[in-house]
């Protein structure tokens, strides 16, 4: 629970909560309501909360700059004093019961605190989920409403909403983490920084803890100086095995048997010249001197064989290891640079010259099947869910009904098409706030489920005036006196802010006071001052 806003500017009046309806009024005392500060009270809370820096309201006044806001507020079972200092130079710190600590650090805790997760890096967040509970702007449209924030994708908002009412989730968030992959891998250098999850998808992508990258590099250079080695010396031994083949052509061309028109005409010779004897020996010489000639050419061309089929081997292995070499190279590996790179450079050296066409291909093939067969998980697990969507109807039921008066035939239904879609409707009350009606009733119903359901530490809902507009008085009434009946048995808090041009009845009695602060126009009623001035 909140308890306590103070902020060290001077006249800044500090603003004590309770549980039940808290209102913030801006009265008219000279001219007009606007700017006596009720926006910028909700944005100390924001602040508080972990707003970045530059997106709060509070940072765009000079005046402001250097001062201090301060929240006494419950967490994790104690009460604890969290400031921050509207400062540049500390905008990323919070100090947290004295204890300074950095503002992830803080918004981890609120987290836990609030919803009972850890830091565990998933795609549910405080910021993301306190968008459900901290309404700044009108919400006409209901189904834009359910939107946590404008920039999320549909599928963020899906696992939101699926977590707080308790439908799927893990479901949910498989679905949005399949989805994270395929629209990062546009890019491939963003597609690279997927990886690490699709090998949760694909285990053969598992490779070496981060740490390790850097030695991964280190073997891909001593890779590519082996590769270069191992090239020169394959070449000079290609170069080398020519030489032998040519030799070897060039001996099996001297031995070569003499045409047989020349022997005849040696043999004529020495048949008349040596006689029956020599005749003899000579054909004996000459039998003996043809199968060496025979044997010889057949060694010869068996050598020359063997060798055009090592040269065959060298010239296939040269082809290869240049064919590795280029990819590496390809690369563009800074090896003079390579103690500095990034993690996401080392991702790159480690994946994309890993037949990087096959892996996103094969990625692709998982993330279809796995987005193909998602859907349909949900929607059986939506069906089988009747029960508790019927428990929401009913609370919706009565919570309007209480509202109105009378029935409105509310209807109340989930279900999963291409998104998660949530139904809620009832007849028309005629008046251009109900959309922004809806919103309400809805939000106050996630909100008590959560609570009282859930037993989660979400306790609180705030409202800036946008979101009541168009609202009749009387049903305005009637919703707070709802969320003050409900809220205050369970320790939840109602903070909005109202002018005081709605005919409402803001029970100022002791007992039962609403009224949690008064600003006005007035030289001493502004939250800050009169006058506060914008950056220009």
């Amino acid at each position: 629970m909140i308890y306590e806003l103070d902020c060290d500017f001077p006249g800044f009046k500090k603003i004590n909560f309770k549980p039940g309806v808290n209102i913030i009024l801006a009265e008219k005392k000279i001219n007009s309501t606007n700017s006596v500060g009720k926006t910028l009270m909700l944005e100390c809370i924001n602040f508080i909360f972990g707003a970045t820096y530059a997106d709060c309201q509070l940072t765009k006044y000079k005046e402001l700059e250097g001062h201090t806001v301060k929240l006494k507020m419950d967490l994790i079972n104690k009460k604890v004093e969290v400031s921050r200092i509207i400062s540049d130079s500390n905008k990323s710190k919070v100090l947290l019961d004295g204890k300074l600590i950095s503002l992830k650090t803080w918004k981890t805790r609120l987290l836990e605190h609030y919803f009972s997760r850890g830091d565990d890096s998933n795609i549910l967040t405080w910021r993301s989920l306190m968008h459900f509970f901290f309404i700044t702007e009108s919400n006409n449209d209901f189904q834009k409403a359910l939107k946590s924030f404008g920039a999320d994708p549909t599928y963020k908002t899906d696992v939101y909403q699926s977590f707080l009412l308790n439908i799927a989730t893990d479901e949910f968030e498989k679905l949005a983490e399949t989805k994270k992959i395929t629209s990062q891998k546009t890019g491939f250098t963003r597609y690279i920084n997927t990886l690490n999850k699709s090998a949760d998808i694909i285990p053969e992508l598992k490779t070496a803890p981060l740490d390790e990258y850097e030695k991964v590099n280190d073997m891909i250079t001593k890779k590519i100086n082996s590769l270069k080695i191992d090239i020169q010396n394959t070449t000079r031994e290609k170069n080398i095995i020519n030489s032998k083949i040519g030799q070897l052509e060039n001996n099996l061309s001297s031995i070569e048997p003499t045409s047989s028109e020349e022997l005849n005409v040696l043999f004529g010779t020495l048949e008349s010249e040596l006689g029956l004897f020599v005749k003899k020996t000579f054909e004996e010489a000459n039998a003996f001197h043809k199968s060496l000639i025979d044997e010889n050419r057949e060694v010869i061309r068996n050598e020359i064989e063997s060798l055009s089929e090592e040269r065959s081997r060298i010239e296939q292995f040269l082809k290869s290891e240049k064919y590795e070499l280029k990819k590496l190279l390809d690369g563009k590996l800074d090896t003079e640079a390579i103690s500095t790179k990034s993690l996401q450079r080392i991702f790159t050296n480690n994946f994309l010259f890993q037949e990087g066409a096959n892996i996103a291909k094969e990625i692709n093939e998982n993330v279809k099947s796995i987005e193909n067969t998602l859907p349909n998980e949900i929607q059986k697990i939506l069906s089988k869910k009747q029960k508790i969507i019927k428990k929401y109807k009913e609370f919706l039921e009565r919570q309007v009904y209480y509202i109105y008066k009378k029935d409105r035939e509310v209807s109340f239904n989930i279900e999963y098409d291409s998104g998660l879609k949530i139904d809620f409707s009832y007849i028309d009350d005629s008046g251009n706030g109900k959309g922004n009606m809806k919103s309400l009733i809805y939000y106050m119903s996630v909100l008590l489920f959560n609570r009282v359901k859930l037993s989660r530490g979400i306790d609180f809902l705030v409202l800036d005036t946008d979101a009541t507009d168009g609202i009749d008085s009387s049903n305005l009434e009637s919703l707070f006196e709802l969320a003050n009946q409900n809220f205050k048995g369970e320790n939840i808090q109602l903070i909005a802010t109202l002018r005081n041009d709605r005919n409402i009845r803001l029970h100022e009695s002791e007992d039962d006071n609403w009224i949690a602060s008064k600003l006005s126009d007035s030289p001493d009623g502004f939250l800050f001052k009169a006058d506060l001035q914008k950056r220009k």
